[in-house]
């Protein structure tokens, strides 16, 4: 197992030398960590040990299950984990104005046209009917809530669970930070015309057309949340 850094307290070395051994995969998901073992292997106390498994458990890297069958073990990380970490952190530094929301918008134009690219490219050509099923209707009052389910189900169909891990938390702070509910009818046709045109790209296994599709409608969406922003006096750039 990895040595233990030479920075920090002790405790605090020895959770460094064991993430490690996570991230290197020496250690993997659902192995068993003991405090006797850690604590000879490292020549510690067995209160060190404790000490930097609680340390990792704050980060999620470990988890401790109670029985007779239980210990502390190394965690299986979920992706909705990372979303709700970066949530969270994005969600602060966009508050204390460390980035801006047309940083936001450049994350999401980068990773999306790359989603809908891979959908298109990894579905069998045919219908994909979970985004036929939520085709934005401009009349509709759930046109917002469909919009959004609908570009959570282009990342999903992308096959790549880090991407929705990444861009989710991007989109849901922008969403919080804008009612576009009560847009223009216009708007909301231009969205249900272009997500009907990705869809049929995407269904046709056409990567670059629904990569080019989706760059051109998120640019035209965000020069709507940066107008949206200088009307309500928001820092954009």
């Amino acid at each position: 197992m990895a040595e233990p850094s030479a920075v920090g307290t002790e405790y605090q070395r020895l959770a460094s030398g064991i993430k490690s051994a996570i991230i290197t995969g020496e250690l993997s998901p659902g192995d068993r960590l003991v405090e006797n073992d850690l604590a000879e292997q490292y020549r510690v106390s067995r209160g060190t040990v404790r000490e930097a498994l609680r340390l990792l458990a704050s980060q999620d890297l470990v988890e401790t299950v109670r029985g007779r069958t239980g210990g502390t073990f190394v965690a299986r990380i979920d992706p909705e984990r990372i979303s709700d970490y970066l949530r969270t952190s994005v969600g602060v530094l966009l508050t204390h104005d460390s980035i801006v929301l047309s940083d936001l918008v450049e994350v999401r134009q980068v990773i999306e046209p790359f989603a809908a690219a891979l959908a298109a490219a990894r579905h069998e050509p045919g219908p994909v009917e979970q985004l036929r099923a939520l085709q934005v209707s401009a009349t509709s009052p759930q046109r917002d809530e469909m919009n959004w389910e609908w570009h959570r189900a282009v990342l999903r169909l992308s096959g790549n669970p880090l991407l929705p891990a990444l861009a989710l938390p991007v989109y849901e702070l922008l969403i919080t930070r804008f009612d576009r509910r009560t847009g223009r009818r216009g708007h909301w046709r231009r969205i249900e015309r272009e997500h009907e045109h990705i869809t049929t790209l995407i269904e046709a296994g056409d990567s670059r057309g629904a990569e080019a599709a989706m760059r051109e409608h998120l640019q035209a969406v965000h020069l709507t949340y940066l107008d949206l922003a200088a009307s309500s006096g928001e820092v954009a750039n």
